[in-house]
């Protein structure tokens, strides 16, 4: 269900701009870490983050590299969390179950943004992380967002696992609405294209 879930957030960004969309990935990663043992946390969500690249018709090469990136960045999040939270505790327990989740998260931002840096530093010649280093706080806030809706989700599948459901489709409608704001003027009124721009605004969001 998690894999489903990850490939879902993962073919079906929110659009928030012309070129700007933001993937909603990170919170059923999270809730995979969260819920899952290391190994099968890495398998589902590698998997799911493979399936919406080829659904989005990457190139096998970025789809390979960005799998094995992510494996490694959960299965690195699984295990720190396992470290600090040794018996098992849930993830929403004091002191061991909270402590590993706010290690798996940091784990998480932090290895991912590294890896990055570090890929897009090769490919391009140029230091990228003095990119990261400018743009850390703006980063750290976007990814502190996703965790919460991923410890909300984690949370919600304690009570019942339907909410995997509830939040597939969420993500759906999401992406169909955002997708319908986004609607270039020359088809839709110009009040629409107003609340596009607000959106952009207020969004933060940089990324393309």
């Amino acid at each position: 269900a998690l894999a489903v879930l990850t490939g879902l957030a993962g073919a079906y960004p929110i659009p928030l701009g012309p070129k700007v969309k933001v993937s909603l990935a990170t919170a059923p990663t999270f809730v995979a870490v969260l819920l899952l043992p290391p190994a099968l946390a890495a398998t589902a969500v590698g998997l799911g983050m493979a399936t919406s690249q080829v659904v989005l018709k990457w190139r096998w090469p970025h789809i390979l590299l960005n799998s094995a990136m992510t494996v490694l960045c959960v299965g690195g999040a699984g295990l720190a969390y396992a470290a600090v939270n040794p018996t098992g505790a849930l993830f929403f327990s004091w002191p061991t179950g909270l402590a590993g989740t706010a290690l798996a998260a940091a784990t998480i931002y932090l290895v991912n943004r590294i890896v990055v840096a570090g890929v897009a530093s090769i490919q391009t010649g140029k230091n990228q992380f003095r990119l990261w280093q400018r743009e850390w706080k703006q980063d750290a806030i976007q990814d502190l967002a996703l965790f919460s809706l991923g410890f909300a989700g984690a949370l919600a599948y304690h009570l019942t696992p339907w909410a995997l459901a509830f939040l597939a489709l969420a993500v759906v409608i999401a992406h169909k609405a955002f997708a319908r704001v986004m609607v270039p003027s020359s088809s839709k009124p110009a009040a629409v294209s107003d609340r596009a721009r607000a959106l952009v605004a207020g969004s933060g969001s940089r990324h393309p």
